[in-house]
């Protein structure tokens, strides 16, 4: 008898290659989701796809100008100054927060968001940022401790301008690299602690106030000022500055009156703001 063929062996189901999640597409679902939009409004994923990948970009673009740098202080001889003045704060006041201090002190004379978010860089053990600097190690958090405990050891109006000056500088670098926030606290008691004096030369010490000033004066320029500084013609910046730059100039040559003749100090500042916004348009 005819046997019937046996049936045929049925093949196991094909595999499917894994798909790779876009990034963006994944975030664009969740986005969505919280919004309520259905995953088939196809204007709506498209939309949010160019504006998500902008803003990537955004992130990420190379600076074009040392203004969109986060901190031009990596430059010359200031990182390496502000380094050697925050291990001989470490080695002098400690390297421990001290128990009395409370984020009030700082937070309560302004700019509380500012300030906190600052305080968190400084002080989070999950975001801590260390140095090595000469075979020493120290982090923020450390010099931040060093810094309050000088400032306790002050007389108490002394105190309120010291927390005054500290709270301004950390509000104005909150959000920046962990240099900005070393400079913010070396720079806070400069001028109260002679055996920890920020000790560089003139020149770099000149740049590093110039460059202070500009960051300042810019950050309150209107939007238009701001607009030029990518450009390759700065004319607009130049002019903004050389607006507002005498009386900056004339503070400059009182501070180093006993130190350099009135014409150097303007010298090394006019090439301090050349170099800044890299021009060759700043004249004395």
């Amino acid at each position: 008898l005819h046997q019937p063929s046996p049936p045929p062996t049925p093949r196991p189901p094909r595999r499917a290659e894994p798909r790779v999640v876009n990034p963006f597409e994944a975030e664009m679902a969740d986005v969505m989701m919280l919004l309520g939009l259905a995953p088939f409004e196809v204007e709506h994923q498209r939309q949010l796809y160019t504006q998500m990948n902008r803003d990537h970009l955004e992130r990420t673009k190379t600076p074009r100008t040392i203004y969109e740098m986060q901190e031009p202080l990596h430059l010359s001889e200031i990182n390496k100054a502000l380094k050697d003045t925050a291990i001989q704060l470490v080695q002098k006041y400690g390297r421990t927060i001290p128990f009395n201090f409370s984020a009030s002190d700082l937070c309560a004379r302004g700019n509380y968001d500012k300030i906190m978010y600052a305080l968190d860089r400084i002080q989070s053990e999950v975001k801590m940022t260390t140095f090595t600097h000469n075979g020493v190690t120290f982090s923020l958090r450390e010099v931040f401790g060093a810094v309050l405990t000088f400032i306790y050891t002050r007389p108490t109006d002394e105190q309120e301008n010291l927390f005054n000056i500290l709270a301004d500088n950390l509000a104005h670098k909150s959000g920046k690299c962990g240099t900005g926030h070393l400079e913010a606290m070396v720079m806070s008691i400069q001028g109260f602690e002679s055996d920890c004096a920020l000790k560089m030369a003139v020149s770099d010490e000149i740049f590093g106030k110039v460059s202070h000033y500009c960051k300042r004066l810019l950050s309150e320029a209107p939007d238009e000022i701001m607009d030029n500084l990518s450009k390759n013609d700065k004319t607009i910046v130049v002019d903004y500055i050389n607006q507002h730059k005498e009386k900056f100039l004339l503070d400059l040559q009182n501070e180093y009156e006993n130190i350099l003749p009135a014409n150097q100090v303007t010298s090394l500042a006019i090439g301090a703001l050349n170099k800044y916004l890299m021009v060759d348009q700043f004249r004395a």
